[in-house]
């Protein structure tokens, strides 16, 4: 593979994903800024708490097939079209089984919520499963086929469709949280289609059943499965444990926290798929090259952004959520630490996947997991939501820890390498930008 196409096409693929991205925070920050005026403190804990339970079940039931469907599209072993049929004959059943479990069970899982999620709701939520699915295994196709930016188009659609039509729904109908997961669930559907529109346009999409290919999809899968699992319960756990000591009203707190900590986490995030793609298909040195720069690039963003949004974020709070949320101020400014390190975690987490060692990120997931169940139990209850965003930050900082230690073995890069700054490291976003520019003058 010719190294320099190689570094264009990584870098226009970061610049496009970056622009969505920025695009995208701009939509998630007014879409939240409206849901927390609209629903309130009570009811965006109600709809969090809808999403936060078939999140958590989705991670234990996705067996990892979307990852191992990118891994074996790079490795170009089997035909593509056997391999994504493969996937989405396991989408299907998957789906179907896990419906027969969580209704099966909503008695036992809304007890263990005290009810503070109404059964329709839990009904409906249930199809933020198979919405998922189908999302993260398309997105997998995507990914494999080396299509990295329309991914990024995709969840731009989504959020901008989900804004307007919790606007216009907001005005004319009403505002509860069932209402919202319609709209969740459609703008869903929607990107959905839009993947499949393009994907259509490189290879057919069919079911497919063969033996082999799925028990290597699942060997490498349950590899990643493990990963995600105490990746996202180590995430979503402490929601979980908020509402448990502190109710919905903690929780819809706690939420806008978070979501505007997610908002900073859009910076690396503009890297992971570009890394994991490139990674998978190269599988050689200039992996570890873009991997690296990657890093450098990720902490002098992040620490800059984190540092502007610790001064702003009380009067931007005040100003945009108002007073009925001050609670959220010093929880989002204790969580920014754990934001940067999950920026660099995540991104030596999915280089390392790409060169198939996914073990390394499960184990700093445990890490992760294991150190915010004790430390959410001991803070959450004395500290309230402050606590659980101290305890996430401790926990996403450990696991980032240990992943850089397992990269810098892996790989033989050092630390210098993998975090000081060069004034090179931009210099191919520049090249980029001048030829898109002069493209469109000329």
């Amino acid at each position: 593979m010719n190294t320099d196409k190689e570094k264009n096409s990584f870098h226009s693929d970061v610049l496009v994903n970056g622009f969505t991205q920025f695009a995208r925070v701009v939509l998630q920050l007014l879409i939240s800024i409206l849901l927390a005026r609209s629903l309130g403190p009570q009811g965006r804990g109600e709809y969090a708490l809808a999403l936060l339970v078939p999140g958590l079940i989705y991670i234990f039931v996705h067996l990892g097939f979307s990852q191992a469907t990118t891994i074996l599209l790079g490795k170009n072993k089997y035909p593509k079209e056997k391999i994504v049929g493969n996937l989405l004959f396991c989408i299907f059943l998957i789906c179907f089984l896990t419906a027969i479990i969580y209704y099966g069970l909503a008695s036992i899982v809304l007890n263990f919520l005290k009810q503070n999620i109404n059964r329709s709701l839990y009904y409906l939520s249930f199809f933020v499963i198979p919405v998922t699915f189908f999302w993260a295994g398309l997105s997998a196709i995507l990914l494999g086929l080396g299509i990295v930016k329309t991914i990024g188009w995709g969840r731009l659609l989504n959020n901008a469709l989900f804004l307007l039509l919790c606007f216009v729904v907001f005005l004319f109908w009403g505002k509860i949280p069932f209402i919202t997961l319609v709209i969740f669930l459609f703008t869903g559907i929607v990107e959905i289609f839009y993947l499949i529109f393009v994907i259509r346009k490189h290879m057919l999409l069919s079911f497919s059943f063969d033996f082999k290919i799925i028990k290597e999809q699942f060997n490498f899968g349950i590899k990643s499965l493990f990963t995600g699992i105490f990746e996202q319960v180590n995430r979503r756990l402490d929601a979980l444990l908020v509402n448990f000591f502190l109710g919905t009203y903690g929780l819809g707190i706690y939420t806008i926290s978070v979501g505007l900590g997610e908002a900073l986490i859009n910076v690396p995030s503009i890297f992971y798929q570009p890394v994991f793609s490139r990674t998978a298909v190269l599988q050689n040195e200039e992996g570890f090259r873009i991997t690296a720069i990657t890093l450098r690039q990720i902490l002098f963003l992040t620490s800059i952004s984190a540092i502007l949004f610790a001064i702003f974020v009380k009067p931007f709070i005040f100003l945009f959520y108002s007073s009925r949320f001050a609670e959220a101020v010093l929880p989002t400014v204790f969580l920014l630490p754990g934001i940067v390190s999950v920026g660099i975690g995540t991104t030596i987490g999915y280089s390392l996947t790409g060169y198939g060692k996914p073990e390394e990120y499960t184990k700093a997931s445990i890490v992760s997991c294991i150190l915010t169940v004790i430390l959410d139990l001991f803070l959450i209850p004395k500290f309230g939501v402050a606590g659980a965003s101290v305890a996430s930050s401790i926990a996403y900082t450990a696991g980032t820890i240990y992943l850089i230690r397992s990269y810098s073995k892996f790989s033989g890069q050092s630390l210098k390498e993998m975090f000081l700054f060069r004034r090179e490291d931009f210099k191919g976003y520049l090249v980029e930008i001048n030829k898109l520019l002069n493209r469109h003058i000329h």
